[in-house]
């Protein structure tokens, strides 16, 4: 039987410094540039973030595929290769000092889970990670009998509250799912941390079917934050039915930008964006990734579906928000959403 990738990569020697490094031919990089943009095209720009996930994934497909000397050397070179897909994405900077790679695996219930990845960024932590379904398992990609869930544990403390995420079948057996779990209260923390996530599967009508297992890893998120920029904000408006909205705390940072702000509506009944121009005349849109109807805050992150992330020679933003009924959002456009009110200008520099 085939052994799956996962299994392959396991097996090589990893220590890269035995291995002689393989030139890799400019016309190969273009060529996964080609696939990759077309894959990431795809993604449905609500979840820009994900594209990363998915085409790190794809890289890995892509070096599996070769022969295994080859495999081994490029291997070697990988973490390298690995990185410049921020390039692929429109991520001009170095993430190498914020990405763990992981790769630790177990199976139960006829299914292997796989986590590839993970970022810690402040308030979330991003991961892909894939579920290797077996022949003899009671769940099946084809009967699309189960839905993937996630819990994040710090101290054995449960942190995650809540968390939105997208998975793509890979191959007949194989799904690869990436995941943005929202930690607020991992904020404080500081310093590497022992962090665990639990799988598990659920039946189609949300009940627990498997507890699949835990898997553990130390992750830091202080160089991420040391290197965040926040500009503090007081801009406030009114929405439809009278409740008001401010926008708070602007950050950015390799990885994303964001917008954070609080509101006096507890009813999630609309949904916002803010559309505008950097100073050189760049097109800009950030979008509603997470709101706590209980604790009236929300996040906003810059959609990176059409123009990419915001440009490091961009001194301010100029945003305007808009706003439409949250009972309306099906198939609407950002032209269907309505302006609040003028626009406000965020300084970078």
């Amino acid at each position: 039987m085939k052994k799956d990738i996962y299994t392959l990569i396991n097996e090589i020697d990893h220590y890269a410094d035995s291995y002689e490094p393989i030139p890799i031919r400019e016309s190969e990089i273009n060529k996964w540039k080609q696939n990759l943009s077309k894959t990431t095209a795809a993604r449905n720009k609500r979840h820009s973030w994900k594209r990363y996930a998915v085409a790190a994934a794809a890289f890995v497909l892509l070096f599996s595929a070769t022969s295994a000397p080859v495999r081994q050397s490029v291997y070697a070179q990988s973490q390298n290769v690995f990185y410049s897909l921020a390039e692929l994405l429109n991520i001009k900077k170095d993430i190498s000092p914020y990405h763990s790679v992981i790769g630790s695996s177990f199976t139960k219930d006829g299914v292997t889970t796989t986590l590839n990845d993970v970022i810690w960024d402040d308030d979330v932590l991003l991961i892909s990670y894939t579920m290797k379904i077996g022949k003899n398992s009671d769940f099946s990609i084809e009967k699309d009998n189960f839905v993937q869930l996630v819990d994040m544990y710090v101290n054995g403390k449960l942190l995650s509250d809540g968390s939105g995420g997208t998975s793509e079948q890979i191959d007949d057996t194989t799904i690869l799912c990436t995941e943005e779990i929202y930690i607020p209260d991992a904020v404080s923390l500081s310093g590497t941390q022992k962090m665990e996530l639990e799988f598990s599967l659920a039946d189609t009508d949300g009940r627990i079917a498997s507890r699949l297992g835990r898997l553990d890893f130390s992750v830091s998120g202080d160089e991420l934050k040391a290197a965040t920029s926040t500009v503090d904000l007081d801009e406030t408006y009114t929405l439809p039915n009278g409740e008001t909205v401010t926008f708070n705390r602007y950050t950015s940072n390799a990885i994303n930008q964001k917008l954070y702000f609080s509101t006096t509506n507890d009813n999630c009944d609309y949904d916002i964006l803010l559309k505008g121009k950097d100073d050189l005349g760049n097109p800009v849109e950030f979008y509603t990734s997470n709101l706590d109807a209980v604790a009236k805050v929300g996040k906003m992150v810059v959609d990176t579906s059409d123009h990419g992330y915001i440009s490091d020679q961009a001194s301010s933003l100029t945003l305007t928000p808009y706003v439409i009924s949250s009972t309306n959002t099906n198939g609407e456009t950002s032209d269907n959403y309505k302006p609040m009110g003028k626009a406000f200008t965020i300084s970078l520099h």
